[in-house]
């Protein structure tokens, strides 16, 4: 079994540069949410093509995970005809390493100093941000180092293995031992890891009100593997916000994807005002992101409300109508059956009834008001 350190291994022949880091390497956002892509870049502008025997890569991902599924794409543009090994995972240092390297002789030809994509490598179901460019410590130990090479001996000092790009977090240790084979051995992790991924974007939010539910309707763009699911939250004061619904992410590698939820039966929540909605969506790695608030005003033609609620004796009935009607009340309790009814002519604006209930066994009820043509149900408590 190969014993893997680093992430990086460049193999130069007949070049001298001693105690610098000529070749780094950094990660970028692949295609997916599973994916990321390799880039490499010379320190400094250099002055012709390097002939580069070998071009490795360390790969790791947390050993806690399961082995996915591999694929490796590479850019065939930047680097023509190379064929790329990937050897199964070695766990070491509490990761697998997927060790990448070249089967045959790499020139890079890009003397500018600028960023050259070398692959992008995909680990099925795998978060991006989980995914490091790594070298463990000591790694010069061993061939699998990053380094430059004349005649053997070790030039380099290891200490400037990645660069920054949009979106990266690199960490650049003293990672192995420098100034030839007797140098001092590094003893600093060095690794380069996607620190940022693109969130869900929120489309559209709209909160509804039909009859006595609440229709609310959400669009969202950039739906990926990362995205797990929604939390759909409602106050009574635009403050407190509690969760009511949890809905599934489809991550169905839509362009964008519409989603649907209804809050029955508003009146059991709040007869009067206003009721207040949000949407949490919560990536699998825990980060969240919220839509703006949406509200419903629940006073209409027919506003039902009862007060106090629960009730001991008598419940004092608020019904708001826009117009002279009459209206009907009917008490029912929880096997169904009608155990009061009420009629009243209630006149434009707000209208108020009292029920007694002292005579009625403690339970759950239900007062039904026909308003002109529209029925109007809400629930009380009997203590």
């Amino acid at each position: 079994m190969k014993k893997i350190y680093l992430s990086l291994s460049i193999l130069l022949s007949s070049i001298t540069f001693c105690n610098a880091q000529i070749m780094q390497a950094s990660v970028g956002a692949g295609t997916t949410s599973d994916a990321i892509k390799v880039f490499v870049k010379t320190s400094t502008p250099i002055g012709s093509a390097y002939g580069i025997s070998t071009l490795q890569f360390d790969i790791a991902f947390p050993t806690s995970a399961a082995s996915p599924v591999v694929t490796l794409t590479p850019n065939t543009a930047n680097f023509p005809g190379i064929t790329w090994i990937v050897d199964p995972p070695v766990i070491e240092s509490g990761y697998k390493h997927y060790f990448i390297t070249t089967a045959a002789n790499v020139t890079y030809s890009k003397l500018d100093g600028s960023e050259t994509e070398v692959f992008e490598f995909r680990l099925a179901g795998a978060l991006a941000n989980t995914l490091h460019l790594i070298t463990l410590p000591d790694g010069g130990i061993t061939t699998n180092a990053v380094f430059l090479s004349t005649s053997g001996t070790i030039n380099s000092n290891g200490s400037n293995l990645y660069f920054n790009r949009p979106g990266t977090s690199v960490t650049n240790g003293f990672s192995y031992r420098a100034n030839g084979t007797l140098g001092t051995f590094g003893d600093a992790i060095s690794f380069a890891i996607l620190s940022s991924v693109v969130p869900v974007k929120f489309t559209a939010f709209s909160a509804t009100k039909k009859d006595n539910d609440g229709l609310l309707n959400f669009v969202v763009e950039n739906e990926t593997a990362n995205t797990e699911k929604y939390e759909v939250e409602r106050s009574l004061d635009g403050v407190t916000f509690d969760k009511i619904n949890t809905l599934v992410a489809f991550k169905n590698g839509a362009a964008s994807n519409v989603y649907n939820v209804v809050d029955a039966n508003l009146a059991n929540t709040k007869n009067n005002g206003i009721i207040y909605y949000r949407i949490k969506q919560i990536d699998a790695d825990g980060k969240t992101a919220y839509t703006e608030i949406r509200s419903i005003q629940m006073v209409d033609k027919g506003g039902l409300s009862a007060f106090p609620n629960p009730v001991q004796d008598y419940t004092n009935v608020r019904i708001d109508v826009l117009e002279n009607t009459a209206i009907t009340l009917t008490l029912v309790n929880a096997e169904g059956k009608q155990v009061m009814t009420k009629t009243l002519q209630a006149q434009k604006g707000t209208n108020l009834t009292k029920i007694d209930m002292s005579p009625l066994a403690a339970g759950n009820y239900l007062i039904k008001a026909m308003v002109g043509a529209e029925l109007k149900t809400i629930s009380v408590i009997k203590l």
